[in-house]
């Protein structure tokens, strides 16, 4: 596509003939027909530009025949060129175009790249010879003209190895990280062969697939961040390293070349360059071996786990770098339509607690980082003649720019606020939750609290205190809002999410209040500019702490099991649905991402994930159906004066009702051997919740469902324990004895840990 911003280009730079045919593909099409007489009526695909304003325009072209596909290189030389344009008229393999200073050349031929004509020309059999892989057949995975070339090996259709080909300087730096990688114990192919004259590696083909940001499961990007951490946490050294001086010289390199061929967006980027300049006001950081050029298309995904490649780009620098440029691809594929924001921010959000299992990350530098490498990305939709590359680049500027303000509104705010809470600080620091830092000025908040809607309207409202309750940085958080309406104050909660307010369970949530459910928090809307959901915040205690002062483990059952069973019997149908394949899918993909994380215990685990299958194997004869709340455990009900209040109803579905019931004893029961010296009370609650629930509903809350659905729950509880450094220490004491009572289960049908469950079935 041939845009107004290309015609606009060319027009600035008429010193270079060939621009404007490179930039057409139509044009590109005329000319290797009028010159070479190849390809076809249909335009080319133009797949890859690089563009020096005033001496050189390189474009890689895929030309489509009823022969089958071609690719060219062309590049277009200005005035001061006149020697490479010699150099070329001398060489029989490139065809010169005269009128336009273009020079063909037909892959595999490249000025500068040895290896694709060595390895795919008229030597190909000896090649093949010296590098080991006689026989095999060739497929050209990428083409990066004059930079690099990636083919894959495949001998009798299965393929055994990667061949990548290098200009000399790439090839140099390949070869050192290769080397150093070789004894860094991390899993990265070693070099099979090699070619130096021709700078060619060969490395083993690494089964699996490509990791897809779209489609990959949750959890897989949690190990990408364990292993990066892990990458991040070697003993590696490699002499080439990241320099302040480098950095910025190559951000406004990126930054000229975006603004020449785009001028208007000239002033934002300025303003983005120069915020970026705030990294080299903070503290040097470690430096340490990064990827350095670590996305998506980087890393396999396969039953061990995943695994990194392409570490041609291995460098000494900052951890957050790699990080970051994770995270802007992610923004980029947003920006270009290819998946929801919600579903960026998750797969960010799983990042980055996988890494911060083992390493810390800076929330400030990250998102200085994450700033600057949006800006570096600038330039790619122009190089790889993207449909509407004007629109995307200024996207990016715009967003890269979008987040620097918020660091520094959020900067701003914490050193004018008088003494911050460590939650609060924290919260101000979490970039990812900007909209919920700002509700913490009160006229702010009161400002986006006029904006509620999915609710009737209770008066005028005026926030008069705010306090962080709850924070899990990059995914949520919730803030108490004391208000004043018509002079009566009372406290609000609001609950913000990374990913956006959660409109689906607001509205869910307000058709439960309006059908007569007042066993629960009160809605009261939602305020989507701030991704924030609203309830009316409810007195009372904590299950537990209920417990602890001295309540009777039987008044806390039944009030608890009226409560649930209220929810549950409503006449509202909820638009999800939950099923015991959904419940598997999770708990599989939990122990999963357990058993690749902790290797030690992978056999346990797999002996537990075995037993688990069996055992739910009986409630795929169940009928029954209800609303379930699906997250249902003693943080999730207040006791007070009127009974029980259920809180947090994002989840609620349409599911067996047993599986509420034994959510709730699976996280008291691992709570019981996580703390020895409260569980013989927490298991007399447990045992009192079980009774109570088999006298009020006998069939949908059936006593040997729910023990099953108890262990599914305390399944899903192990991996869960990694995520918290005091359970962590705790995993293979857990795992054993979970293991045990999986085995004591199936020998006498029972939870050994909740005797009482025995006695209920009994009676």
């Amino acid at each position: 596509m041939f845009s107004q911003a290309d015609r606009a280009l060319v027009g600035r730079d008429p010193t270079l003939r060939g621009l404007a045919t490179l930039l057409d593909a139509r044009a590109t099409g005329d000319l290797l027909r009028a010159v070479l007489g190849a390809g076809s009526d249909a335009p080319p695909d133009i797949h890859y530009l690089r563009y020096k304003p005033g001496t050189s325009c390189l474009s890689g072209v895929r030309v489509a025949s009823a022969a089958g596909t071609a690719q060219f290189t062309l590049k277009a030389l200005g005035e001061q060129a006149a020697d490479k344009l010699d150099g070329a008229r001398r060489d029989p393999r490139a065809t010169v175009d005269e009128a336009h200073r273009v020079v063909i050349r037909q892959f595999p031929d490249d000025g500068e790249l040895k290896g694709p004509r060595w390895l795919l020309g008229r030597d190909t059999d000896a090649a093949r010879a010296h590098l080991g892989l006689d026989g095999c057949e060739l497929h050209v995975l990428a083409y990066k003209p004059e930079r690099r070339m990636v083919v894959s090996a495949l001998r009798d259709g299965t393929p055994v190895a990667v061949i990548k080909c290098y200009d000399s300087t790439g090839y140099g730096r390949a070869m050192q990280a290769h080397s150093a990688l070789a004894t860094s114990g991390l899993g990265v192919p070693s070099v099979a062969a090699q070619h130096d004259r021709r700078a060619t590696i060969v490395t083993p083909w690494t089964d699996g697939h490509v990791l897809d940001p779209a489609n990959a499961p949750l959890w897989q990007f949690e190990l990408v961040g364990d292993e990066l951490a892990r990458l991040h946490a070697s003993p590696l050294v490699i002499s080439n390293s990241t320099s302040p001086g480098d950095e910025w010289t190559s951000l406004v390199r990126a930054a000229g070349d975006v603004t020449t061929w785009l001028p208007d967006v000239g002033a934002t980027m300025q303003r983005a360059v120069t915020g970026v300049g705030a990294l080299h006001r903070l503290p040097a950081p470690l430096l340490v071996a990064i990827h350095g050029d670590f996305y998506a298309n980087q890393i396999v995904a396969h039953d061990r786990g995943v695994t990194f490649l392409d570490f041609d780009e291995l460098v000494m620098g900052d951890a957050h770098a790699d990080i970051a440029l994770f995270i802007a691809h992610l923004e980029s594929d947003v920006l270009r339509f290819a998946y929801p924001a919600a579903r960026a921010q998750a797969i960010r959000a799983a990042l980055l607690r996988g890494y911060q299992r083992t390493a810390h990350v800076d929330t400030e530098r990250l998102a200085l980082r994450t700033a600057d490498a949006l800006l570096r990305l600038t330039p790619h939709p122009f190089r790889h003649r993207m449909p509407e590359w004007p629109r995307l680049t200024r996207r990016l500027v715009a967003r890269a720019a979008e987040l620097l303000d918020s660091v520094q509104r959020l900067s701003a705010r914490a050193v004018c606020a008088a003494t911050p809470s460590t939650t609060e600080r924290e919260l101000r620091d979490d970039v990812t939750l900007a909209t919920a830092a700002l509700l913490l000025d009160h006229d702010h908040a009161t400002r986006a609290l006029a904006e509620r809607t999915h609710t009737p309207h209770v008066g005028d409202v005026s926030v008069i205190g705010t306090c962080v309750t709850r924070h899990k940085p990059g995914r949520r958080c919730m803030i108490a809002f004391d208000v004043s309406i018509d002079g009566h104050r009372e406290r609000w909660l609001g609950k913000v999410r990374a990913k956006g307010a959660d409109i689906r369970s607001a509205r869910i949530q307000q058709q439960l209040w309006q059908a007569g459910l007042r066993h629960m928090a009160e809605p009261l809307g939602v305020v989507e500019t701030s991704r924030m959901t609203l309830q009316r915040a409810v007195a009372g205690r904590s299950c537990l702490r209920a417990l602890e002062l001295g309540t009777a483990a039987t008044v806390i059952a039944h009030d608890v099991t009226h409560a649930l069973r209220e929810l549950q019997t409503t006449a509202v149908v909820p638009e999800r649905t939950w099923t015991l394949d959904d419940e598997l899918q999770a708990l599989l993909a939990r122990l999963q991402a357990l058993r690749l994380v902790h290797r030690d215990d992978a056999a346990v685990i797999v002996d537990v994930e075995r037993s688990l299958m069996q055992l739910a194997e009986p409630l795929r004869q169940r009928t029954a159906q209800a609303v379930i709340h699906r997250d249902f455990y003693h943080d999730q009900v207040v006791l007070n004066r009127d009974g029980c209040t259920i809180v947090d109803l994002d989840l609620v579905a349409i599911g067996d009702p047993a599986l509420d019931v034994g959510n709730f004893i699976g996280h008291l029961i691992e709570l019981s051997w996580r703390t020895p010296l409260a569980a013989r009370r927490l298991n007399t609650l447990a045992d009192a919740i079980v009774c109570a629930a088999q006298q009020l509903a006998p069939d949908e809350w059936d006593v040997d469902a729910v023990t099953r659905y108890a262990f599914l729950t305390l399944g899903r509880s192990m991996e869960i324990a990694t995520r918290h450094a005091e359970r962590r220490v705790l995993l293979p004491k857990l795992l054993s004895q979970l293991q045990a009572q999986l085995q004591s289960f199936a020998l006498n049908g029972v939870l050994c840990a909740t005797p009482g469950l025995s006695a209920c079935a009994a009676d």
